[in-house]
């Protein structure tokens, strides 16, 4: 890394921990040791005393964080906006804090749209679209929106990407990566949460989101998914006019569908409306395995004529065979009430590997279960067992399939959006002959041999590898190469300890060596001299001091000695 970039790096992890200082989390950044990287001034100031800003002081932990992600910029904010959809890497008072973030951002000039625009296609504005409106429509942390009119007469809306955005929050990665092992490295074995894997989900989550050819064909997909539908549509992408920073899209004319007084000037029927919703978000997870993960009241949009609108695609989830199969159990299961077979259902669904107590697991699941279904069917509330299922797979350390985590969060969203629509909607019953049909298809003939098929074909190909597999292990074994790696909290905590007292006794001989060589220049009469002494003398117990003065703190504040 450049010496500049690493300058620049230092000064926004400066700017990063002041700002969380700032918002009463001083303690916290002294208990991590990330006082490291502050300057030296601030290392010796006592952090937990910092006063926060007067209209903070009532505010909680959670609501505090929120304004310390906001005020930490555009990177930041994602963040919190990314995890708000991850509530199992945090408290659920986390994750509500989160969702209230907002983009407060100020729309970027006109000019700098159109330049990005003529550095993508390499061709004037002008040549691309017969007219622009400068003004944009929405403005967020990573871009803004537009409305445009091809040559073709059709009217789109462009998003165009923030200038320097990818640079900032590339640079931001590297040092939430920084920080996130630092953090790591110190709680070690006793952390209760995984610092590495959120900055890893978040990495992989904004970088999707930066690259708007992901978008563009995520929202080809749904919309090729629902072209014969006419209730329920998805825009049209405009590849000819799309690249990484820049998508356009079909442009949607309608209302929001929550704006109710529209339903009333159209005559569009409501419950009609949350009926066409439901079908269609069960038809992506049984039958397309591909869904709009995102379906909040702002990005679904009523047209005049009763059409449903879906925007923003930029999150989606994917459902593959067997991921289909239980979730239909589990959804059966609801109905039936067979506890047994919706905890199997629930557990090969949803969780990457079984928990050490499986059978307190099982207990907690099923007592959890049996409480929310024992009220009537059509009170039965999805986003309650969503929070219930979250608890008991964080009370267990289990890590939760991702997809799992979205097809649940829409279901909460949707069963949202549909009640509010339509008080008495079932989902539950709604969703019976989907997962019923799914089911029946598993176990058709048809279905039966396309299984063997496909088991035939892994016992083939791993048939062929492990012979392989098997040479190249015992090729290392008689070279002496193989290595078998593991791993233990203990011995790890010993030699951080080993270290962390090596480097301490290496500095105090450093010290020893530079006030013994120091005494014996005081002795060299033939040195320059100040105020009388040996100059280098001087300086080099002026250095033994200071060092000396440094190791004695850090000793002091690690509260080891």
């Amino acid at each position: 890394m450049k010496v500049d970039e690493t300058y620049s790096n230092m000064q926004r992890i400066r700017q990063i921990l002041n700002i969380f200082i700032k918002h009463g989390f001083g303690y916290v950044i002294e208990f991590l040791n990330l006082d490291k990287f502050l300057s030296i001034g601030k290392r010796f100031f006592r952090l937990e005393t910092s006063k926060l800003p007067e209209d903070e002081s009532r505010l909680s932990i959670p609501e505090r964080l929120a304004l310390t992600l906001e005020e930490l910029g555009p990177t930041f904010i994602k963040f919190g906006q990314i995890m708000s959809t991850r509530p199992d890497l945090f408290p659920e008072e986390l994750v509500e804090s989160f969702k209230r973030l907002q983009d407060q951002v100020t729309p970027f000039n006109f000019s700098e749209v159109k330049k990005i625009i003529e550095e993508e296609f390499g061709k004037p504005l002008e040549s691309l679209y017969k007219s622009f409106e400068e003004k944009p429509v929405a403005a967020a942390s990573l871009s803004q929106v537009h409305y445009a009119v091809l040559y073709t007469g059709e009217e789109v809306v462009v998003k165009v990407q923030r200038p320097d955005i990818q640079k900032l929050i590339l640079t931001d990665l590297r040092i939430l990566n920084k920080l996130a092992n630092f953090i790591d490295k110190r709680l070690g074995e006793d952390r209760i949460f995984e610092p590495l894997l959120i900055v890893a989900e978040f990495d992989k989550s904004i970088r999707r989101e930066m690259d708007f050819i992901t978008e563009a064909a995520n929202t080809e997909k749904l919309y090729n998914n629902f072209k014969d539908n006419t209730h329920f549509r998805f825009a049209k992408v405009y590849w000819e006019y799309t690249t990484v920073r820049v998508l356009t899209l079909e442009r949607f004319i309608g209302f929001r569908i929550d704006d109710f007084e529209k339903y009333k000037l159209y005559n569009i029927d409501r419950k009609k409306i949350a009926e066409r919703i439901v079908h269609a978000y069960l038809k992506q997870f049984f039958e397309d395995g591909f869904f709009h993960a995102d379906p909040h009241m702002g990005n679904i949009f009523i047209a005049k004529d009763g059409t449903i609108l879906m925007l923003d695609c930029g999150m989606v989830g994917y459902l593959d065979n067997d991921l289909k199969e239980n979730f239909s159990q589990v959804f059966i299961g609801i109905v039936t009430h067979e506890f047994d077979k919706l905890v199997e259902a629930y557990i090969r669904l949803g969780m990457m590997s079984q928990p050490a107590d499986y059978e307190a697991f099982k207990r907690d699941l099923i007592d959890f279960l049996e409480k929310h279904l024992d009220v009537p069917i059509n009170q039965f509330k999805i986003s309650e067992v969503f929070m219930d299922t979250i608890k008991n797979a964080r009370k267990y350390n289990i890590r939760i399939n991702i997809d799992f985590l979205l097809l649940m969060r829409s279901l909460s969203m949707l069963e949202d959006v549909s009640r509010i629509l339509d008080p008495e909607i079932n989902i539950i019953e709604t969703t019976k002959p989907f997962a019923l049909n799914l089911l029946k298809k598993k176990i058709s003939v048809k279905e039966f041999i396309h299984s063997i098929g496909k088991v035939l074909v892994d016992a083939v190909d791993t048939s062929r590898e492990l012979p392989k597999q098997i040479r190249q292990i015992f090729n290392l074994l008689l070279s002496g190469n193989l290595r078998i790696e593991l791993k233990d909290s203990a011995e790890k905590k010993i030699i951080d300890q080993i270290n962390s007292v090596g480097n301490r006794i290496s500095m105090s001989i450093i010290i020893a060596g530079i006030a013994i060589g120091s005494s014996i220049l005081l002795q060299n009469a033939h040195s320059p001299t100040l105020w009388g002494f040996p100059l280098l003398g001087i300086v080099g117990y002026s250095m033994a001091g200071f060092i000396g003065f440094f190791l004695i703190i850090s000793i002091f504040r690690s509260g080891k000695w």
